[in-house]
């Protein structure tokens, strides 16, 4: 998420467009040359259906709606709520299906990987189920940013909204709840690497299933302890024994 990139585009693109604004352009044949994903379809007056997308606004000389973005972006990210209402208000809530950002995240998306929990709230609950499904450019859904920041109380404003959205596939084909155990695994297996043994004795008596976890590296808790002797010297050496046992 990069809040200076609005600026950046602006600059970069003013010939760009103004070269474009010359020349009648195709619609359909426009939608199709943009880059990245294919966010979500409104209808105007002619019937075209216009994707909504930071980088499409621009070729459709929607100069105006595109820098509107940034407002919102920031809204968002520093969890106003009464500034991302008031912004949906103006804009008749066109903007939630737009991308704010580089990595072509929406409002919803920003504000979930913010963790601004009042916020997620107020943009759910103008949404419709189907809107919780779209992406950012790496095919991620809101609910596997969710998941992957380990915040469960947006997890769960998400899933009530559209309980569909756990088995959703995001990048690298992983739904919200692999993400979610990759997470626990990885936290627990560098808590062992850092020597934080009762944090990961207190994991393993919630998730069993993590004894048998493996790093990138194929090493398991048992693997990754074999080698550290100076953990069962003294008198805390108990606590790596007890993870052991638990193993």
């Amino acid at each position: 998420m990069n809040p200076i990139y609005h600026m950046r585009v602006e600059l970069e693109l003013e010939l760009e467009l103004k070269l474009k604004l010359k020349q009648e352009m195709n619609l359909k044949q426009e939608i199709k040359k943009v880059p990245g994903p294919r966010i979500c379809a409104f209808v105007k007056d002619d019937g075209i259906p216009i994707i909504l997308g930071s980088l499409l606004l621009i070729c459709l000389r929607e100069r105006k709606d595109f820098m509107q973005g940034l407002p919102l972006y920031k809204a968002t990210l520093n969890g106003d709520r009464e500034m991302t209402k008031q912004i949906q208000n103006q804009n008749e809530g066109t903007l939630l299906r737009s991308s704010l950002t580089e990595g072509h995240e929406t409002a919803l998306h920003v504000a979930v990987g913010a963790r601004q929990a009042a916020v997620v709230k107020e943009l759910v609950g103008r949404m419709e189920s189907a809107d919780l499904e779209l992406r950012d450019g790496r095919g991620n859904i809101a609910l596997c940013v969710a998941v992957a920041t380990g915040s469960v109380k947006i997890a769960k404003i998400l899933m009530e909204k559209n309980a569909e959205l756990a088995f959703i596939r995001g990048a690298d084909d992983k739904t919200p709840l692999y993400i979610a155990a990759e997470e626990q695994r990885d936290m627990f297996l560098a808590c062992i690497h850092a020597g934080l043994f009762d944090l990961a004795i207190k994991m393993l008596e919630v998730l069993r299933d993590l004894a048998w976890a493996r790093n990138s590296d194929d090493e398991t808790a048992l693997g990754i302890l074999a080698p550290k002797p100076s953990a069962f010297a003294g008198e805390s050496s108990t606590t790596p024994k007890t993870l052991i046992d638990k193993c």
